[in-house]
């Protein structure tokens, strides 16, 4: 069992749910990939699709997935400024929250402005008591299983100090 509390065939069943879930998409996934658009809100990029397609995959296998929830482009009040992240990731009690950002290089880092405004925004974020979570596209893409195990082990911590 490795630190995230997954066994070798657990990590075998999110793999294949996750290819089957890409193979027979839902109508639902369809709607989200043809729309863009999850709980009314768009998903700004194709990466923030892919990362909602591998959660629900990886929720329907893994049991401690299905006991969170994910909300797209939310808005936080932080340093009296607001910014819109990407997902909160939350329990359903809302006992402990992270926020995960997909960093597509293309809409991310292209400008050396862009990444200190992005420093600027995670550092008042993290004054007002955040917990920020960065997966690049590249990054992402290549196990996006291992990002999911790295939300939910953060989630884990972030519940073991609040209790």
């Amino acid at each position: 069992m490795g630190s995230d509390g997954l066994t070798n065939e657990s990590r075998r069943a999110i793999h294949a749910a996750g290819a089957l879930l890409l193979e027979n998409l839902t109508e639902w996934h369809r709607d989200i990939i043809g729309s863009g658009i999850y709980m009314g809100r768009r998903l700004e990029s194709p990466l923030e699709q892919a990362f909602l397609l591998w959660w629900t995959a990886a929720a329907s296998v893994w049991s401690t997935l299905g006991v969170l929830q994910v909300w797209p482009q939310v808005e936080i009040q932080a340093d009296g400024r607001t910014y819109r992240i990407d997902f909160l990731v939350t329990t359903k009690s809302g006992s402990a929250q992270l926020l995960v950002e997909l960093d597509g290089h293309e809409f991310h880092e292209r400008t050396k402005d862009q990444v200190a405004s992005r420093d600027e925004r995670d550092r008042a974020l993290s004054r007002a008591g955040w917990t920020i979570l960065h997966f690049s596209g590249a990054e992402f893409y290549r196990a996006p299983m291992d990002a999911l195990a790295e939300i939910l082990s953060t989630l884990r911590l972030r519940q073991e100090r609040i209790a």
